[in-house]
């Protein structure tokens, strides 16, 4: 089934608990373009520091600061 296809009965879940909005984050087309763009350029994300994964709660706080540039990554190897 596609997902275009995929009809969801939103009544089971009661208006008062839940808000359903869609949203739009472009086609197929616009995704496979921008993946060649990025492969062809050489696109890397920008990473600020690497933690282990042990270290998830200060990697969290890191973030919560706003101090970083780039990527807040956490190594599970």
């Amino acid at each position: 089934m596609r997902g275009a296809d995929l009809r969801i009965d939103p009544a089971p879940l009661g208006s008062a608990y839940a808000t359903i909005r869609r949203i739009f984050v472009g086609s197929r087309a616009s995704f496979e373009a921008m993946n060649r763009a990025i492969r062809l350029h050489r696109i890397r994300p920008v990473i600020d520091h690497v933690r282990p994964f042990d270290a998830t709660v200060e990697a969290l706080h890191a973030f919560k600061a706003q101090n970083h540039f780039g990527k807040i990554v956490l190594s599970i190897a």
